[in-house]
Order: structure tokens, then sequence, then C-alpha cells
């Protein structure tokens, strides 16, 4: 089981406990993690990308969605980071 500390709680694999309220559970299902297929430029014109990094020699881009925004074709959900979170209710998308 991983355990993480953090100022509001302790999160654990099953949630949060100690009564705290996690601003990364507003997030769940506005967060998607997409391999680079095709320009990054193109992707960055669709949708606010919250970080980009290197795995096995591929690049990949976690996409920050608005309301309603669909993720792109091939992106999977991912838990949403102290970054994104950040990103999200002080860079603009939060609506």
């Amino acid at each position: 089981m991983a355990v993480h500390a953090a100022g509001i709680g302790i999160f654990t694999e099953s949630g949060l406990h100690n009564g705290g309220v996690c601003p990364a559970e507003s997030l769940c299902g506005k967060v998607c993690e997409l391999e680079v297929n095709e320009k990054l430029e193109i992707l960055e014109k669709k949708y606010q990308i919250s970080s980009m990094y290197r795995r096995k020699g591929k690049v990949y881009v976690r996409i920050l969605l608005k309301s309603g925004e669909k993720r792109p074709e091939k992106a999977v959900d991912v838990y949403p980071d102290l970054e994104d979170v950040y990103l999200y209710y002080f860079n603009g998308s939060e609506e």
C-alpha cells in the first residue's frame, strides 16, 4: 500500500483519509495522458498541456480538459497530480 503524507490528509491507494478534501478529486476525469504521434504544436492549439515527458524513447503529454471537452482518441485518464491542480485552478482552465 502506497501512503503519501499531505498537508490536508493522508492519501492511500483507496483514497484520502483523515477527513480532508482533495482538490485533485475534483479533477478526476479532466486529466488524461497521450503518447504524442502528431506534431506537438497541433495538440497545444487544441488542448491545455500540463506537462510533457519521455518514457522508453516515446514522448507523452498530460492534458487538462475543460468542462465538456472530449479527451483525444487514444488518450487515457490519469489521476491528477499537484501540477495539474495548480494549472487548472490558477492558469485559466476552471470555468
